[in-house]
């Protein structure tokens, strides 16, 4: 799951810095001249889709906890058939002497 948010911050910085060095003046000369403003928006766009999978995963992940339902419990009342060697809730203690 979080290896999409890293991969979402590194595409950012990408994008960023390919923009960003482009608005300085100083673009970045490679195989393709004048194609860093695409770079820099494919980038970005990569990013953007990166985000949208880790917070999809995020949110799907909280409502599979939220659904989880817990364990059933025991029933409290008395069982169907009564058995009073087993009813430790009567007082009926011989008497002491």
């Amino acid at each position: 799951m979080y290896l999409n948010l890293v991969m979402a911050v590194i595409w950012l910085c990408v994008g960023v810095v390919l923009l960003g060095a482009r608005a300085a003046g100083k673009p970045f000369t490679g195989v393709f001249p004048d194609s860093d403003i695409l770079f820099g928006v494919v980038a970005l766009v990569f990013a953007a889709y990166k985000f949208a999978r880790w917070w999809s995963a995020r949110v799907r992940q909280k409502a599979r906890e939220a659904a989880a339902q817990p364990p059933k419990k025991r029933p409290v009342g008395r069982p169907a058939e009564y058995h009073p060697e087993f009813d430790f809730t009567r007082n009926d203690s011989p008497p002491t002497a």
